[in-house]
């Protein structure tokens, strides 16, 4: 019985050891300075994630999202680059833009994609509160503001 209590205790500590550690990120942006989520602790913030191929919804959706909700909201803009070979990510990191205000963060092995659960189609949407915790996820596949009021409610909920 004290041997089964041991093995039960041994698994919950590694199960939330384990969720502690899946609960953080680290990645490169586009001029491959390293961040991670614990840079973005103390505000809320928008994590933005999907395909390479949703670039055009992802800026249409960042520039509502600031003309509706804030210009200062802090936006994690995440794209899933496991697909790249590892010897074109040089080339591949030269086609992003050079400029701050199109910031990114390059997900080269999948892992927050896999972690957060970004759907394969459209962005995924997650908001989070200044603890880290998530407080909101949606999936959208076009720029609705009837959803970007929605992020706002919730938004202004948290803080």
């Amino acid at each position: 019985m004290q041997r089964y209590f041991s093995i039960v205790t041994l698994l919950t500590f590694l199960k939330l050891s384990l969720y502690a550690i899946d609960n953080s990120f680290i990645l490169e942006d586009q001029f491959e300075k390293t961040y991670q989520k614990e840079d973005f602790l103390g505000r809320e913030f928008i994590m933005i994630g999907g395909k390479l191929e949703s670039k055009d919804l992802r800026q249409q959706f960042i520039q509502k999202v600031r003309k509706k909700i804030s210009k200062d909201l802090c936006i994690v803009n995440i794209i899933d680059m496991h697909h790249v070979p590892a010897l074109l990510r040089f080339y591949a990191r030269s086609k992003f833009p050079q400029t701050k205000s199109k910031w990114l963060l390059l997900d080269w092995r999948g892992e927050v994609s896999k972690q957060y659960q970004f759907k394969k189609q459209g962005l995924s949407v997650l908001l989070f509160d200044k603890t880290g915790r998530m407080r909101y996820r949606s999936c959208e596949t076009e720029v609705d503001a009837s959803r970007i009021e929605i992020i706002k409610n919730k938004l202004e909920a948290i803080q």
